[in-house]
């Protein structure tokens, strides 16, 4: 949904259309990316180490976990996400598609002012 916005495209026919994606040919993805990637993670608080060697190799893992979520998240949807979670999450989107309007209306009041005059910001 935030590429669609990114875009200005309708939410629902992104998703449709990322669904329906073909593979390109020769695209072979690694099916162990998926399970060993933690679909509940949300990041945390900061953390703190007590040796060089330990910020080295947390710094590792979170390449090596960064660069596994980028495989999983760049993949086609079918091959990562079973057709139940297909369908729940455009059911989802077409609700909080259909009262969108009504979210911007809200968001604008009460975003502070530079964010409307920075395009970066505007939804």
């Amino acid at each position: 949904s935030y590429a669609a916005c990114l875009e200005g495209a309708d939410v629902v026919r992104h998703f449709d259309r990322r669904v329906a994606a073909r593979r390109e040919p020769g695209y072979v993805f690694n099916k162990a990316c998926v399970q060993s990637y933690n679909f509940m993670s949300f990041c945390g608080g900061p953390l703190e180490v007590a040796t060089e060697e330990e910020a080295e190799k947390l710094m590792s893992q979170n390449e090596k976990d960064s660069a596994n979520e980028a495989e999983v998240l760049s993949a086609p949807p079918r091959l990562v996400y079973n057709n139940f979670v297909l369908r729940l999450a455009r059911d989802m989107l077409v609700a909080v598609a259909g009262g969108w309007d009504q979210h911007v209306e809200v968001i604008n009041k009460i975003i502070p002012q530079h964010w409307k005059v920075d395009n970066c910001f505007t939804i």
